[in-house]
């Protein structure tokens, strides 16, 4: 059996036929592998994809009819799984992001001469072995779809909300349900109500950590209403593609669980907990306890079946400490709070701090009721609090002044403990209000998701940089832990930033640069065909001597001229307009009306309004109005100048614009006129953004063209 790779059969779609010819010669040089089929438009590539099996597609962008991107919606139509590559000579940011949002397989530009073709032909050859991976993949998940429909365990798949999206087969011999009753239900609708709350909380932690596995034990309604005990390893593939979800497989535990429930309770306390351990009834008296600390340390008395105030008579606590303790029991026992915790400094052992004593219920032992009791030394935790509320007061002042921001310390239950800086009064907040609070308190759901996301992944010990927008304001964040290294980390630090100038500044880079690059096409495209005039006809006089050339060769360099001054005056239109002045606009409409030729048309004003405006360049848009319907009405026209909402407009009665070139219009180079450069429209659009304006183009009531300004202000 042979080892070598399959043949890939490609269409090429390409109206040029030579450079068709020249691609498929070179393709098919370039790889011994691949095999071209050609065809000239969208339409004959459809019937060659419907005669015959292809393997990749490979298409201009701009031809008759459809171009490539209708193409591609066409292609995808019978055949979506095939790659298809867009290859094109039209090529710019916009087409290649339009491209990848419709989910073109690749982006290619064409480029001068043939080392284009080698990299044409690895695109390809990558693109289909990605396709064949696909379906590997798809075929092996069919292969263990099929395995997981008779195992012992079952497999299950949620989202991110818990809702169930999917369960193999073998849920029913496991639960008796039938896999497709519980699709699409929420998971915690199964669960039995005491361990819901748990439940939900770790897989909402592991939903935080991509990757993350744990184990879950809880209990689960069967079909038959009865609870059953089941052990779910669960693996959080949210981020994974092919996944997408939390993935538990779940083994039913029941008789292992009941195993463990006939184990004496005492013996399962001393071998589980790792400190002291006491169980008291509701007169206070120890019916078990356990120090956990070395025979040495422990006291040399025997308290089980004293009352718990025998510590006090020993020195062991104080009289304040046991009444703190029975105040607990008395609580917990009367059901006003499921646990207490009560901080305490026993004299036993003599190098022990500080104990936290935590009281919960407990089964009862016939009638009686019990209170399990659990200590454990907090003296290192107690010490940090101690430093760390020391060191909060230390930077209190230079956190109370943070420039241009705000500083946030948090404990593990997501709290601020210390919050200032001077951009909390700038948002309405003072440090009283963020202290004691979680992020979800204070903002809005989105921001304080993030947030917190962030505060617990600092607590993990995680450093982060993150940007969010809050109240028209850009803000870049910073998250970590707080302590030495090596220490357990119980604090963490934000630090936020208003970095809205900088973002403003990098958005307007941004426009500059479309418009440099709009600039860089126009020039390349629009200057090309006058230099190649010039050239030809300085070529031609050279040869002939003849005086006519020299005369071609001026209006050439005219045109040139031209077409540099009003990229010069584009330019300049679209900088940001700062020194705004009150400005009649029937003046600016007159004096603009001097400065183009108009001996055949006419003008009415039918405005008395006043707008905020740069001069110079509002004139500059009424000059290149006018001019644009004199010259497309042959100079016999009218043009109005009057009011509408919000702003003015500038109408004429000339042959007017179709609407389907109404979009087009203020693209630089647009132009229906022989002499015109295209760039007219594209000035006064140009100006009209520099002051913050809106325009649009409709049909005028005489069946002309009318170009309405909008969102002017005027003097207040």
């Amino acid at each position: 059996m042979s080892d070598s790779p399959a043949p890939i059969q490609v269409l090429h779609v390409d109206d040029d036929a030579a450079l068709a010819d020249l691609t498929r010669e070179s393709l098919e040089r370039e790889h011994d592998r691949i095999s071209v089929t050609t065809a000239h438009g969208a339409d004959e590539g459809l019937e060659r994809l419907a005669e015959a099996a292809v393997d990749c597609v490979v298409s201009d962008y701009q031809m008759p009819g459809r171009d490539g991107l209708e193409f591609f919606e066409a292609v995808r139509e019978d055949h979506p799984e095939v790659p298809f590559i867009l290859f094109t000579g039209k090529g710019s940011e916009s087409i290649a992001a339009e491209a990848v949002s419709a989910g073109v397989t690749d982006y290619l530009q064409k480029r001068p001469g043939t080392e284009q073709f080698a990299l044409l032909a690895n695109r390809v050859i990558k693109a289909v072995e990605r396709a064949d991976a696909r379906q590997a993949v798809t075929k092996t998940q069919e292969r263990f779809r099929t395995l997981l429909s008779v195992s012992a365990d079952y497999v299950i798949v949620v989202d991110g909300d818990m809702s169930t999206e999917y369960v193999t087969p073998s849920v029913e011999r496991v639960l008796g349900y039938d896999p497709a009753d519980v699709m699409g239900d929420d998971i915690t609708e199964y669960m039995h109500p005491e361990d819901r709350e748990r439940v939900v909380t770790e897989l909402a932690e592991l939903g935080e950590k991509p990757g993350a596995e744990r184990l879950v034990e809880l209990r689960a309604r069967d079909a038959d209403g009865e609870w059953r005990w089941i052990e779910v390893t669960a693996r959080n593939l949210l981020d994974d593609p092919t996944v997408e979800g939390i993935v538990g497989n779940v083994r039913d535990v029941t008789e292992r669980k009941e195993r463990e429930a006939e184990v004496d309770w005492h013996r399962t306390l001393i071998e589980t907990m790792e400190e002291g351990v006491y169980v008291l009834d509701g007169d206070y008296d120890l019916r078990f306890l356990n120090y956990r600390v070395s025979d040495e340390d422990a006291p040399e008395i025997d308290l089980t079946g004293e009352p718990i105030a025998a510590f006090a008579d020993y020195g062991i606590l104080s009289a304040a400490e046991v009444a703190s303790i029975e105040a607990g029991v008395d609580s917990v026992l009367a059901g006003d709070a499921d646990e207490v915790r009560v901080e305490l400094e026993p004299a036993v052992p003599d190098d022990i701090g500080t104990v936290e004593l935590r009281l919960t219920p407990m089964e009862p032992a016939g009638d009686d009721p019990l209170v399990l009791g659990t200590t454990r030394d907090i003296t290192e935790r107690i010490e940090r609090e101690t430093e760390l509320r020391r060191a909060t007061e230390r930077y209190r002042t230079l956190i109370d002044n943070f420039p241009n921001g705000g500083v946030f310390t948090f404990d593990e239950s997501l709290r601020n403990t210390l919050a200032g800086g001077e951009e909390l009064e700038a948002v309405g907040l003072s440090p009283g209000d963020v202290e004691g609070s979680r992020p979800r308190d204070i903002f809005p759901e989105d921001v304080a998701a993030e947030l917190e996301a962030h505060y617990r992944a600092a607590l993990d010990g995680e450093r982060n940089t993150f940007e969010q927008h809050y109240m028209g304001r850009h803000y870049r964040v910073h998250t970590l832990p707080l302590g030495e290294e090596g220490d357990e980390i119980t604090e963490g630090l934000a630090v936020s930033q208003n970095v809205t100038e900088r973002v403003n500044h990098q958005r307007e880079l941004e426009r500059q640069n479309e418009r440099l690059d709009e600039f860089t096409s126009v020039v390349s495209h629009d200057l090309r065909n006058p230099l190649t005039v010039l050239g030809g006809a300085i070529e031609m006089a050279e040869r002939t001597g003849d005086a006519e050339h020299f005369g071609r060769a001026r209006r050439s360099v005219d045109r040139m001229e031209q077409l540099v001054d009003d990229l010069r005056t584009l330019a300049k239109q679209g900088n940001r307009v700062t020194d705004l002045e009150p400005i009649r606009l029937e003046r600016i409409a007159r004096a603009s009306w001097q400065t183009v030729e108009t001996p055949e048309a006419d003008l009415r004003v039918e405005t008395d309004q006043t707008v905020m405006a740069d001069e110079t360049r509002l004139k500059q848009l009424f000059e290149n109005c006018i001019g644009n319907a004199v010259e497309h009405g042959d100079g016999a026209v009218t043009v109005t100048v009057g009011d509408c909402d919000s702003g003015f407009y500038i109408a004429d009665d000339g042959p007017g614009i179709p609407p389907e070139d109404r979009e087009t219009v203020f693209e630089s180079g647009y132009s229906t006129a022989e002499e015109g450069t295209g760039f007219g429209l594209s000035i006064v659009q140009s100006i009209v953004e520099a002051h913050g304006w809106e325009i649009d183009l409709v049909e005028s009531d005489d069946g002309g063209a009318r170009f309405e300004v909008t969102g002017v202000k005027t003097p207040e």
